[in-house]
C-alpha cells in the first residue's frame, strides 16, 4: 500500500482540551448557550494545533481570559459508539490546570461568541456534579490525583444530544 493511501485510511480521532481555572478557592464553569450544560473553557484542537494552545485559544474566544497554564492535570479517552443515527468516533481529551485568576478578572468575563452565555464559580464537589458528561467524571478522577482515565459514551446521552441538534 502506498504511504499516502495508508495515512488517508487511518482512523480519525477527535482531540479536545480544556482549562481548570482556579479563582478564590473555586473553579470557573461556563454554561453552553445551545444545551444549557455546564463545562470548562476549552474545545476541539484544530489541525496542527497543540492541545494547550487550543485550550487557551478557546478560553480567550469564550471568555476573554488568557490564563497561564500551570500543568497538564489529566488525560482521558472516550471510546467510540457506533450508532446508525449518531456516528461518534473515539476522542482524547486534555485537562490543563491554570494558575489562579483574580475575582476582578472573572468579573470582567466577556462572552465573545455564541457558544457561552453564563459562568459561575464552583467548589470541587459542585464542579464534578455540574458537568454532566465524561468530563465531569474525568475531573473527579483528576481532583483525586489520577492522571488518566477511560470512559464509555452512553447510547442514551448521544441520542439525546443528536436529537437536540436536529
Amino acid at each position: 500500500m502506498h504511504p499516502k493511501e495508508f495515512y488517508r485510511n487511518l482512523p480519525r480521532k477527535t482531540v479536545a482540551a480544556c482549562l481548570l481555572i482556579p479563582c478564590e478557592q473555586r473553579h470557573l464553569l461556563l454554561r453552553k448557550c445551545i444545551t444549557g450544560q455546564w463545562t470548562l473553557p476549552g474545545g476541539i484542537v484544530e489541525q496542527g494545533e497543540a492541545p494547550d494552545a487550543a485550550a487557551l485559544r478557546e478560553c480567550k474566544e469564550e471568555t476573554g481570559l488568557f490564563p497561564a497554564i500551570e500543568r497538564l492535570m489529566h488525560t482521558y479517552f472516550s471510546e467510540p459508539v457506533l450508532l446508525d443515527e449518531v456516528p461518534y468516533g473515539d476522542s482524547v481529551h486534555f485537562i490543563f490546570l491554570t494558575k489562579p485568576v483574580t475575582s476582578e478578572q472573572c468579573s470582567a468575563i466577556a462572552f465573545n461568541d455564541d457558544e457561552i452565555d453564563g459562568y459561575c464559580l464552583a467548589d470541587a464537589d459542585e464542579l464534578v456534579k455540574s458537568i454532566q458528561s465524561n468530563l465531569g467524571r474525568a475531573l473527579s478522577r483528576a481532583l483525586n490525583g489520577e492522571t488518566y482515565s477511560v470512559w464509555k459514551r452512553t447510547h442514551e446521552s448521544l441520542r439525546a444530544e443528536a436529537d437536540f441538534y436536529r
